[in-house]
């Protein structure tokens, strides 16, 4: 197989077949099913790596897509990501209580998101016909270890509280004092 290093990237690879990430031998395809999250740690040194995600709407996303499709006001205002350190194996159920969450991770959307037709060069599940969310964490929002997920919720949520979608990443991953990361979540509306 030919891998040529995505620019910038310390671990991406593209292939033919997709992408591949070194430090967890995992390959994506280029338009893959279920692995819509892409986050992005960016290091002092310019360098980036990529991390993917697999993530699943919940219930209350459904409803939450639905609402907005018929134009009434919806039910969840959804309007924050948080992280987890341990993510359950994922169910449309879920709530905020299912997953560990990191302190301090709760952020709110950048500016522009939620959007369809995310213009984003860094977003690489970007399509025409997807939803994306954006989170961006800062060098200073945290030094955290053992980053395996997280969620889009409400602000300010409580342990109950109803999830759009919860995320479970490829590899886990470290953001310290130093290193930004960003969060893009694409759902892809399919008419399936």
């Amino acid at each position: 197989m030919i891998r040529v290093k995505i620019p910038g990237f310390v671990n991406a690879y593209r292939t033919r077949a997709g992408i591949w990430l070194r430090d967890s031998d995992f390959m994506a395809p280029l338009r893959p099913t279920g692995w819509n999250v892409v986050a992005n740690l960016l290091y002092p040194t310019g360098e980036k790596r990529l991390v993917l995600a697999h993530n699943l709407v919940t219930d209350a996303g459904d409803l939450h897509y639905a609402e907005l499709i018929g134009q009434e006001t919806p039910t969840n205002a959804f309007g924050v990501m948080e992280l987890a350190t341990a993510t359950p194996t994922q169910g449309k159920t879920d709530v905020r209580s299912a997953y560990t969450i990191q302190a301090g991770s709760e952020k709110a959307f950048s500016s522009g998101y939620p959007k369809r037709n995310d213009t984003d060069t860094g977003n690489t599940g970007k399509a025409v016909d997807a939803f994306t969310y954006k989170a961006e964490y800062v060098p200073a929002d945290g030094a955290w270890t053992g980053l395996q997920g997280g969620i889009i919720t409400n602000a300010s949520p409580g342990a109950g509280e109803a999830l759009l979608t919860g995320f479970d990443f490829a590899s886990t991953l470290a953001k310290d004092a130093s290193t930004a990361l960003t969060v893009w979540v694409n759902h892809g509306i399919l008419g399936v």
